[in-house]
């Protein structure tokens, strides 16, 4: 199961904020698309990549499940796509 980790981020220059301690938390969770297909008679999963060969990342859960039921809409082979939420955040290519 993956873990949760949330970055803290806060404006240390806004007025009442603390350098200790943080006043403007967000979380911030990314999602990828994994691929369930079969290579030469064995079960393979393969994380969706862009046209760089990087895994593409979403930042809602809704972005990356529409992409995914796209993907399930027009596989010819057979394939199952799932959204997994990753646990590290967005990269700074998240769509």
């Amino acid at each position: 199961m993956a873990k949760l980790v949330s970055y803290l981020v806060w404006d240390q220059g806004a007025a009442g904020s603390s350098p200790v301690i943080p006043t403007n938390l967000s979380i911030n969770m990314a999602y990828i698309i994994l691929k369930h297909t079969e290579v030469s008679g064995q079960k393979k999963v393969i994380i969706v990549n862009d046209s760089e060969g990087e895994p593409i990342e979403y930042k809602t859960l809704e972005q990356a499940q529409k992409i995914a039921e796209l993907f399930q809409n027009n596989t010819t082979h057979g394939s199952l796509y799932e959204v997994k939420q990753i646990n590290d955040g967005p990269s700074t290519g998240t769509l």
